[in-house]
């Protein structure tokens, strides 16, 4: 986690500047806790938070500015965002082919 936050914070890793084109780019789990569905992660005896879906580290303070809560995607959107990945990716790869049929039948 320290040198996460050196890297996030400071932009240098073991005191080293990093090159000022490089972006990193950084997610973490949210606190969720357990329900009815997931409860088999009661059964993982170390957990230190039983009512917790999965163990979560706390972040450092000093990076707590950069965190935002973007909420989660509903089943829709991420069905969207899914259905769009897939298409750009058969679109770019069979267009060189002209291969239209194939890309509509994998789709």
């Amino acid at each position: 986690m320290g040198l996460i936050t050196e890297i996030i914070c400071k932009n240098t890793i073991y005191g080293n500047p990093l090159d000022k084109r490089l972006i990193f780019i950084a997610s973490c789990n949210p606190y969720r806790l357990l329900s009815k569905e997931n409860n088999i992660n009661k059964l993982i005896k170390n957990n230190k938070n039983n009512n917790l879906v999965y163990n979560v580290n706390p972040l450092p303070l000093s990076l707590l500015n950069f965190v935002i809560d973007f909420g989660h995607l509903k089943k829709e959107d991420e069905e969207k965002y899914i259905n769009n990945m897939i298409n750009e990716y058969f679109n770019e790869y069979f267009e060189k082919e002209n291969n239209k049929d194939i890309i509509s039948k994998l789709i």
